[in-house]
């Protein structure tokens, strides 16, 4: 009898150790497939503030000439301004999920 119940016990905590190994596993697949795709975005994000910062020059020079009106500009401005802010949000959302992916792959550090 208490042979069985002790069999029971510890099927019971490899089952249970098992499931926490496989949610980890999985826990770390999905942060790496993650990092991954906000790598990409930030990539695609990069090159269009890139594309918005050059579009700001050549309004601005425009502006200089008098071929562009000071609306031109600000709208160059805002778009500008508006794709940094978007590339800043999805590094910031980049680093929190490799910052997650730290974490899952190392455990949770407890000083010793």
């Amino acid at each position: 009898m208490a042979s069985a119940q002790a069999r029971a016990s510890a099927d019971q905590a490899s089952a249970s150790y098992r499931q926490t190994v496989l949610t980890a596993l999985q826990e770390v697949e999905d942060n790496l497939v993650l990092a991954d795709q906000l790598r990409q975005e930030a990539e695609w994000q990069q090159q269009a503030l890139q594309a918005a910062r050059r579009n700001l020059e050549i309004t601005l020079d425009q502006y200089r000439a008098g071929t562009a009106s000071y609306l031109a500009v600000v709208t160059a401005q805002t778009a500008a301004y508006t794709s940094e802010s978007s590339w800043l949000a999805l590094r910031n959302r980049q680093l929190a999920a490799v910052n997650q992916l730290q974490k899952n792959i190392a455990g949770r550090w407890q000083p010793v």
